[in-house]
């Protein structure tokens, strides 16, 4: 009697608990329908049906990136002279050199210097000074070789348009006749302009200021014989001064040997006109100049 209880109560236990597992796992399967579903990261969204897939894009093929060229030779100025890499020449290569702004351009203080040899003639009209051994001289004039040389210092106005302030000169080698021992000179200062016509940094320049003049005429017996024969000419017997104005103009061409710093050359015509106390003269001549310029 006791047996067949206790079976009865082990198997109502065992209904009660299979009907509370066939309810939960009904409650759960109802939440799970309900809930939002969360894509999976690796896997991906679960597959549409068939009548609402929504068929794959196309991805599109990027183009390949071509392989990066080798560093080009950079370009050392702006005529376009390639430089080289620091695999050429060395460590002092192997940065590239960045210019300043005002790199090879015309631009803020101007400095020129300018030096070199021509030819030039003087007339005289009057009646010179000359020591009495040589007598009288009416009319002095002359030619032949000369030096001379300029120095431009000033500032830009303008796109490569320069004022400047100049001083230059010219001095006639000595010259020596059968009586007389003779030497002319210029010297003048005053205001100019350079233009420069870039990239081909080509440039005119000119200037116009007051100007002296001196004509030293000596006796060749009081000559020193000391420079190769042609004589050394030591206190002037005769000193003619004129004071007058002065002009000259010269074409050009430049270029740069650093960021600031240009050479060249250039070709000058000059004039002078003086006149002193017995004596005028006419000055002209010719120089091929080699300049320096700061800028």
């Amino acid at each position: 009697m006791k047996t067949s209880r206790a079976r009865r109560i082990v198997f109502a236990l065992f209904f009660f608990a299979a009907v509370a597992a066939v309810a939960l796992t009904a409650a759960a399967e109802e939440r799970s329908k309900t809930a939002p579903v969360k894509a999976d990261p690796v896997a991906g969204p679960e597959p549409l049906d068939d009548d609402t897939r929504i068929p794959p894009k196309k991805q599109e093929k990027k183009p390949r990136r071509p392989a990066p060229s080798p560093e080009p030779p950079y370009v050392d100025d702006e005529d376009g002279h390639q430089g080289c890499h620091h695999h050429c020449f060395g460590w002092f290569h192997s940065h590239r050199h960045v210019p300043d702004e005002g790199a090879r351009k015309h631009d803020g203080l101007f400095l020129r210097f300018a030096l070199g040899p021509g030819f030039g003639s003087y007339q005289g009209t009057g009646v010179a000074t000359a020591p009495p051994s040589v007598g009288v001289v009416n009319n002095p004039s002359g030619d032949g070789s000369k030096f001379g040389g300029s120095i431009s210092l000033g500032g830009v106005v303008a796109e490569n348009l320069i004022f400047h302030g100049d001083v230059w000169g010219n001095g006639n080698n000595p010259r020596q006749t059968s009586n007389a021992f003779t030497q002319f000179g210029t010297g003048a200062f005053g205001g100019g302009l350079t233009y420069y016509f870039m990239p081909q940094n080509v440039y005119v320049s000119g200037a116009v200021g007051l100007a002296s003049s001196w004509l030293l005429i000596m006796d060749p017996d009081t000559v020193d014989e000391d420079w190769d024969g042609r004589g050394r000419h030591g206190m002037p017997d005769g000193v003619n001064a004129g004071s007058g104005i002065a002009a000259y103009l010269s074409v050009g061409k430049e270029w740069w040997v650093s960021d600031n710093w240009a050479m060249g050359a250039a070709l000058q015509g000059d004039y002078a006109h003086t006149q002193g106390q017995n004596l005028d003269f006419n000055y002209s001549g010719v120089k091929v100049l080699f300049t320096a310029t700061f800028n």
